[in-house]
């Protein structure tokens, strides 16, 4: 009798140990992301010293593979929260996404900026202007552009390079703030006549980055994003807002309806946007989306005027227009 209860006793023990280990596992969050790797890397480090009970793991996805895939998976994806989407494909699956409306976020200087679902909270806003190589316009005895009409100027005639509506996000900002400004008809006549001085449009702002930098181009419209870290380091390069204002695209941060359900998720996501979308857009995206916000990021224009941007996140507007892009 007394061996069975022994052995009662260390089969208690061994289920009482099992029992502590599975507690002892760590909720796993998975955050699907689509910013530059420089950022990814300064979240996940602020996430894992901010939640080290948690298992956090964060997968980087294109804007396009991102929205691509979660429509494709609905709310049985992996993907807990996404951070850093553009706002146009979040409307695409917002049927998709938990309502954020209730949680606690930064105070934003453009609340106007945030949809009226309720769907998502805007992470960012990259602004674009136009960038010219200082040492090719004196080169080239060319003038400072300062507006969209100035480009149109014979003088400038192959020195101009420009991402595609296409493939870039960059390229479609342009050409939805002239849609905007101009209606649909001007803007590809704007776009007719401005094609003359363009060199090449390209699959994307860091090709018009190189082009700049190198000298092969004197003129490129560009976000910010690319450019503003060259210019702190003393290139050749200075950013010119357009007379008309800067045209910015914007992304957002959203839970997978259903994950909600989750303390782990429900902390992170208020974490995320009171607390690190301060500190990421203070160090690595100061386009300014809220109140007081704390310049860091030198090279970066202060006080930006915005262009008309009212149709940005229009997704069936975008693939209209796309679809049409010929050049």
């Amino acid at each position: 009798m007394k061996k069975i209860i022994r052995i009662l006793g260390i089969a208690i023990t061994i289920v009482g140990l099992c029992s502590c280990g599975s507690n002892l596992e760590k909720d796993k969050i998975i955050l699907f992301s689509c910013m530059e790797e420089k950022r990814e890397a300064s979240l996940t480090e602020h996430l894992e010293e901010q939640f080290p009970d948690y298992e956090i793991i964060l997968q980087h996805y294109s804007t396009g593979e991102c929205g691509a895939k979660i429509s494709a998976e609905g709310i049985k994806t992996d993907a807990d929260i996404i951070v850093g989407l553009q706002c146009a494909s979040l409307e695409t699956i917002d049927d998709l996404l938990a309502d954020v409306s209730e949680y606690k976020t930064a105070e934003y200087l453009i609340p106007s900026l945030n949809p009226e679902s309720g769907k998502y909270w805007v992470w960012e806003k990259y602004d674009g202007g136009i960038v010219v190589n200082t040492d090719v316009l004196e080169q080239e005895g060319l003038p400072e552009p300062h507006s969209y009409e100035d480009l149109l100027n014979p003088i400038y005639k192959n020195w101009i390079v420009m991402p595609t509506a296409k493939t870039s996000g960059a390229g479609y900002m342009f050409f939805n703030n002239w849609y905007n400004m101009w209606g649909e008809e001007e803007a590809f006549a704007y776009l007719d006549k401005l094609q003359i001085n363009v060199s090449q449009f390209v699959s994307s702002g860091h090709n018009v980055t190189q082009l700049l930098l190198s000298g092969e181009n004197a003129i490129g419209l560009i976000d910010l994003m690319n450019i503003y870290r060259q210019v702190a380091e003393g290139a050749p390069v200075k950013i010119i807002i357009p007379d008309s204002g800067a045209p910015f695209n914007i992304t957002g941060t959203a839970i997978i309806k259903g994950k909600d359900d989750s303390s782990a998720v429900r902390e992170i996501y208020e974490y995320l946007m009171t607390d690190y979308v301060v500190y990421d857009n203070s160090n690595f995206s100061p386009g300014g989306i809220f109140v007081n916000q704390k310049e860091e990021v030198s090279g970066y224009p202060k006080n930006i005027p915005m262009a008309d941007m009212s149709t940005i996140t229009d997704n069936n507007l975008k693939n209209d227009l796309v679809s049409q892009w010929k050049y």
